[in-house]
């Protein structure tokens, strides 16, 4: 039985493929249908080679991508967090405003209570301009409690009567 061996010399198509058959010394061109039965199984060997390397590659490309990406996931949540608005910024200082107005309310004295009514004035304004309705409702309610601690009752009638509608256009019936 005479042995051959094969040297492909193109792998541009499955029809320009050609071989050299050494047959005992003697080589002849032999056209690719001759190497039918022996190529599929060398090209597809060759395919799966180049097959496997690209998803090495990629793996590789993608794996480091993630690992990196941990680092600027974090820079992307700061960079996504919403910029405070002014809807927001005006929020944050009619609360810090309003808690001023508690902790002169807490101190219990008549001129902690008139300074206490003065932050909740200011804080009322900044609810209003944030269109913040439970926030007036309970500046307001706040004032009139204070009134009421100073034996102003009218003023503080006034107040709770102005507090009544917004209360109840949010939803709220612990102010009623």
């Amino acid at each position: 039985m005479s042995s051959y061996k094969f040297k492909l010399y193109s792998l541009s198509s499955w029809r320009n493929i050609s071989a050299v058959i050494a047959t005992g010394g003697k080589q002849s061109q032999a056209p690719a249908i001759a190497l039918s039965y022996y190529v599929p199984p060398a090209m597809t060997r060759l395919r799966l080679f180049i097959n496997i390397q690209l998803i090495c590659l990629l793996s590789a490309v993608l794996l480091s991508e993630s690992v990196g990406a941990k680092v600027t996931l974090k820079q992307m949540q700061i960079a996504q967090q919403p910029t405070i608005t002014q809807p927001n910024a005006t929020r944050a200082a009619a609360k810090k405003v309003f808690d001023e107005g508690t902790a002169l309310y807490k101190q219990d004295t008549p001129a902690s209570l008139r300074q206490a009514i003065e932050k909740w004035q200011e804080a009322l304004v900044l609810w209003q301009k944030a269109g913040d309705k439970k926030g007036q409702a309970v500046t307001l309610l706040s004032i009139g409690r204070v009134y009421d601690a100073l034996e102003e009752k009218q003023k503080a009638l006034e107040y709770y009567n102005s507090a009544l509608p917004l209360y109840r256009a949010v939803g709220d019936r612990s102010g009623e």
